[in-house]
């Protein structure tokens, strides 16, 4: 995880708003922040996982589509049918892993958030 640790949400604020966003009160944001940027991070590495799997299944067809067929080739056709049902399948697992990371990050900026911000600016 080079680079993405590294990241710190902190804000330097004066009177009168200490009287809201004291250091505890910032240690709550910096917990939610982290949160919110582990989050990105997660959806930065499936998106780029989903990268190297099309890459891997293009090459895989390409592979496959070359050539006249032999009995090698037929061994071989079969092995890439496995290999492309199993990347079907981490496509599908990727999906739903990106899937629920969207709705927790939604969920947080939505439901968290801008909730506690509305409440925040009415009183």
């Amino acid at each position: 995880g080079l680079g993405w640790d590294i990241f710190l949400l902190d804000y330097h604020v004066e009177a009168p708003l200490t009287a809201v966003i004291h250091p505890q009160a910032m240690g709550c944001y910096r917990n939610v922040f982290q949160l919110l940027w582990r989050l990105k991070r997660i959806e930065w590495c499936i998106t780029n996982s989903w990268r190297h799997g099309t890459a891997v299944n293009h090459a895989l067809r390409r592979e496959c589509s070359s050539g006249h067929p032999t009995t090698n080739d037929l061994r071989r056709t079969a092995a890439a049918g496995t290999m492309e049902r199993s990347l079907r399948k981490i496509s599908m697992i990727r999906r739903n892993m990106l899937h629920v990371t969207s709705n927790v990050q939604s969920y947080f900026m939505f439901e968290v958030l801008e909730v506690s911000w509305d409440t925040l600016t009415e009183k």
